[in-house]
């Protein structure tokens, strides 16, 4: 039995509750939309204090479902999460996969060498301190290595264009 100033409340032994005498209010913490249940009568905590009302099933099947419908959105929040998470990883080790072999530094080069062979390609008198610089190292044909920046740039170009738009679609998807 127990007892709340002038409620007494008995719990039977299949976990229900029943009580023993009815008052207009009860004092006690409890979460808001949180029902105990006698018989066809319910306390129902409306965020203020517990109010009884009697013959409650309708608000008592909202308020479930409205709990439900609060579960169902966080677990829908947490997995699109998880799907961008994910996919941020996939992104990050493809694009590592793409780079594999070469050090920040010399990525960070790609796109000065790139510039400066297209303007070789554009003209070959045009100004190439870094092509130059690295030709006089490799006594490498100049025309060669312009057509290998090239080419490596436009298939890092679409590899990491490939990549991105996996990416996208999966943060589009999630929006």
């Amino acid at each position: 039995m127990i007892k709340f100033d002038n409620l007494q409340l008995k719990i039977n032994e299949d976990g229900s509750v029943a009580y023993a005498s009815r008052e207009q209010r009860l004092d006690i913490e409890v979460p808001a939309n949180f029902f105990f249940e006698f018989i066809s009568d319910y306390w129902v905590y409306n965020g203020t204090e517990l109010e009884l009302i009697p013959d409650a099933e309708e608000l008592r099947d909202a308020a479930i479902a409205a709990e439900l419908a609060e579960k169902e959105a966080a677990e829908l929040a947490a997995a699109k999460q998880n799907s961008l998470n994910t996919a941020d990883s996939v992104f990050d080790a493809e694009v590592a996969t793409i780079t594999t072999g070469y050090s920040l530094q010399e990525i960070d080069s790609w796109p000065t060498q790139e510039s400066e062979a297209l303007a070789y390609t554009a003209s070959d008198t045009a100004d190439t301190p870094l092509i130059d610089a690295r030709l006089s190292v490799t006594l490498g044909d100049k025309a060669i290595l312009v057509a290998s920046i090239l080419a490596k740039a436009e298939m890092y170009k679409v590899e990491f264009g490939k990549a991105l738009g996996r990416k996208k679609k999966v943060q589009n998807d999630n929006i």
